[in-house]
C-alpha cells in the first residue's frame, strides 16, 4: 500500500503538471507572459515525466506540447483550444449566444459584424484600443 500511496501521488502530481500546461495553451489569446509561463509550465511536466517514468516513450501529443506548443503560441499567441473538434463546437455554440444577444439587429451585416467585432474583443482584448470610438451624432 505504500507504493500504491506513491504511484498514486506521482499520478496526481504529473496530471496536476499537465493542467497548469493545459490552462495556459486552451486559451483562446496568449501574451508574452502566458508563453512564458507555458513555456517553464512545459519544461517542468516533462522533466517530472522523463524522471518518474524513465522507461515510457513520449506520446504524440506530449511531443506536440513540448516541440510545437511554445513556438506555435509566440507566433500567433493563440493557444490549441480552437484546433480540435471540441474547439470547433466551441466557437460554434459561442457564436449563437452571441447571435441571440444581439437579435434586436435586424440588419444582417450589422448583426454578424456585432458578432464578430464582440467575439474577436473576447479572444483578443487588447484590440479595444484600437477600435475607434462611435461618432456621437449631431442634433439639428
Amino acid at each position: 500500500t505504500h507504493i500504491h500511496t506513491h504511484r498514486t501521488e506521482i499520478l496526481v502530481k504529473a496530471f496536476s503538471m499537465f493542467a497548469r500546461c493545459h490552462n495556459i495553451y486552451d486559451h483562446n489569446f496568449i501574451d508574452e507572459t502566458q508563453a512564458h509561463a507555458l513555456e517553464e509550465a512545459v519544461e517542468e511536466f516533462m522533466m517530472f515525466f522523463r524522471e518518474s517514468f524513465p522507461q515510457a516513450t513520449v506520446p504524440i501529443k506530449m511531443h506536440v506540447l513540448e516541440d510545437h506548443a511554445i513556438p506555435w503560441a509566440k507566433s500567433f499567441h493563440v493557444g490549441f483550444g480552437l484546433l480540435g473538434e471540441q474547439g470547433a463546437e466551441s466557437i460554434h455554440a459561442k457564436f449563437t449566444r452571441l447571435g441571440l444577444a444581439y437579435t434586436a439587429i435586424t440588419d444582417k451585416v450589422k448583426h454578424l459584424l456585432c458578432i464578430v467585432k464582440e467575439h474577436l474583443i473576447s479572444i483578443s482584448p487588447q484590440v479595444v484600443v484600437a477600435i475607434p470610438p462611435p461618432q456621437k451624432r449631431i442634433k439639428l
